[in-house]
């Protein structure tokens, strides 16, 4: 694994909080940050994914649906997913 270091963080980390909780989920364990390498690291309660700088939101927001970041919490489980 490549060390990183972080040139930003603040208002991505608060996007990203804000996307995990419209998917019900607990966001207080998420963080953004944008690399010098121009890429965008997300970690989460279950690790860190890295996405290009370019249609990270959806990869991202893909990735959370689909589980990557750990069980979703019990508002979702109350509409059956």
């Amino acid at each position: 694994m490549r060390p990183a270091r972080n040139l930003q963080q603040g208002p991505h980390t608060t996007f990203v909080q804000s996307m995990v909780r419209s998917h019900g989920r607990d966001a207080t364990a998420f963080d953004a940050r944008i690399l010098d390498d121009g890429s965008v690291a997300v970690s989460g309660p279950m690790g860190t994914a890295l996405y290009p700088l370019g249609g990270w939101t959806s990869k991202f927001v893909r990735h959370l649906e689909q589980g990557y970041f750990g069980p979703a919490t019990a508002a979702a489980d109350q509409e059956g997913g």
